[in-house]
C-alpha cells in the first residue's frame, strides 16, 4: 500500500497541530514502502517496519510506542479531513472525565466520490481512523486482542470504555478509504 500510504502520511505530516509524535508501522513492506518513507524520515518520530500478526498486532506496537496522552490510529490510504482538524478538535472544550473523542467520517471512494457515516457509541459503530483517545486507556482495558479472523477488536475495546467517558465531536475527523478489510459485508456480520 506504499500509495495509500504516502496520501495517509502527507495528511499526518501537514497538520497545523504541533504537539504531535508520528509513528509508522509497516508490516515489513517489499513493494518500496520503505524508500517512500525514507523520503519523510525526518517529519516521522518512529518508524516500525517488521512482519506482524495482523492489524491488530501493529497497532499495538504503535499504541506501545506511543508516548503522547492521545491516540490515533489511520490505516494506510486514510487522511485525515483537513490540516486543521487535530488543532480544532483539541480547542474544543473536552471535560476532564472525557477520555475518548469520536466523530462521524467520511467514507472515500476510488472514483472521488465520499459518503457522510454516522457513527454512534451506543449503537457500536465506532471505527478507530475516527476515535482520539486517551492513551492510558490501554492500562485500565488492555491492548487490542489479536483476533483472526475475526476484525472487531477495536470494537471490543471501545465497548469495554464506559459511555460516560465518551463525547462526540461536531465535525468528521478523518476520511476514510473505502473497500478496506472492514468494509464488507463479512466484517458488518461479525
Amino acid at each position: 500500500c506504499r500509495d495509500d500510504l504516502e496520501r495517509t502520511v502527507r495528511s499526518v505530516i501537514t497538520q497545523t497541530y504541533t504537539n504531535l509524535q508520528y509513528i509508522v508501522v509497516d508490516g515489513g513492506s517489499t513493494d518500496g514502502t520503505m524508500q517512500m518513507l525514507d523520503a519523510y524520515k525526518e517529519q516521522i518520530d518512529t518508524i516500525i517496519s517488521e512482519p506482524d500478526d495482523g492489524i491488530y498486532d501493529a497497532l499495538n506496537k504503535g499504541v506501545k510506542a506511543a508516548s503522547g496522552e492521545w491516540i490515533i490510529c489511520l490505516n494506510a490510504g486514510d487522511t485525515f479531513t483537513s490540516e486543521h482538524i487535530l488543532a480544532d478538535v483539541f480547542k474544543l472544550p473536552i471535560a476532564t472525565a472525557t477520555s475518548f473523542l469520536y466523530s462521524d467520517f467520511w467514507l472515500c471512494y476510488d472514483n472521488g466520490t465520499k459518503q457522510l457515516r454516522t457513527t454512534d457509541r451506543q449503537q457500536g459503530e465506532i471505527h478507530h481512523q475516527n476515535a482520539i483517545y486517551r492513551r492510558r486507556l490501554h492500562e485500565q482495558y488492555g491492548y487490542y486482542i489479536v483476533t483472526h479472523p475475526y476484525i472487531v477488536s477495536d470494537l471490543l475495546f471501545f465497548l469495554a470504555i464506559p459511555a460516560n467517558q465518551y463525547q462526540k465531536i461536531p465535525t468528521p475527523i478523518a476520511n476514510v478509504k473505502a473497500g478496506g478489510i472492514s468494509d464488507n459485508r463479512w466484517c458488518n456480520r461479525q
